[in-house]
């Protein structure tokens, strides 16, 4: 079986300026390209400071909602059952709720009232938590 090509019975002459050619466009191309990213401007989220300032501030953009999201997700990694579960709520809800629930000078609300009720649970049972462990020993017992 022979193989077909564009350049198979053409002249040598021909061949040569179909290889130029095609030699040319990709030597464009990548010129092209690369000028391209040259002349591209970077992707920048700095802040112009006030000529007072320093240049070496750090960003400042977006600086609350980190503070809220690291405060939620340090109520989530720390809390009870029930400061997990507001914790949670807070995270996946909008900004303004998240904003809200770890807002010092509201008292954190949700998460501070989810606190009070996981130290309450905690605090409240110790004959419950007695009993739990006494049943969990007794269920174990017939395997010791």
């Amino acid at each position: 079986m022979r193989r077909s090509t564009l350049l198979r019975g053409r002249s040598p002459a021909v061949r040569a300026a179909v290889r130029r050619g095609l030699a040319g466009t990709a030597l464009a191309t990548s010129a092209a390209l690369l000028a391209g990213l040259i002349n591209a401007a970077p992707a920048s989220a700095v802040e112009i400071p006030p000529d007072t300032n320093p240049p070496y501030l750090p960003i400042s953009l977006g600086e609350q909602a980190r503070l809220d999201r690291c405060a939620g997700g340090f109520a989530l990694h720390i809390g009870g059952p029930e400061m997990k579960g507001a914790a949670a709520k807070a995270l996946t809800g909008s900004p303004a709720a998240l904003a809200t629930a770890t807002d010092p000078v509201t008292g954190m609300d949700p998460l501070h009232q989810a606190m009070v009720k996981d130290r309450d649970s905690y605090e409240g049972s110790p004959v419950a938590s007695a009993e739990r462990r006494q049943r969990w020993e007794a269920s174990n017992n017939p395997y010791w």
